[in-house]
């Protein structure tokens, strides 16, 4: 997203567009800066996906179980246990 400040002065937006357009771009920073702070703190692998786990490690979870139930819930999956 833009700079609110700078498309309210070019376009030029009444004052609750632009009010708007503010709070919104700062709920939008404070939501990546969360989930930035977050994903460090956890310490997650990024990058991982399905393809490249070995199902055997789980034989009480078939392949296509886990894949569905991924894909179902259209989220990141985290899998743990021993």
């Amino acid at each position: 997203m833009a700079d609110p400040a700078q498309c309210a002065d070019k376009e030029g937006w009444p004052a609750s567009t632009f009010l708007f357009s503010l709070a919104e771009f700062e709920l939008t920073e404070r939501d990546n800066r969360r989930l930035d702070r977050h994903t460090r703190q956890a310490k997650l692998l990024l990058g991982k996906n399905l393809e490249g786990f070995d199902f055997s490690l789980i034989p009480s979870s078939p392949k296509a179980r886990v894949q569905a139930f991924a894909s179902a819930i259209g989220l990141s999956l985290v899998c743990q246990g021993p």
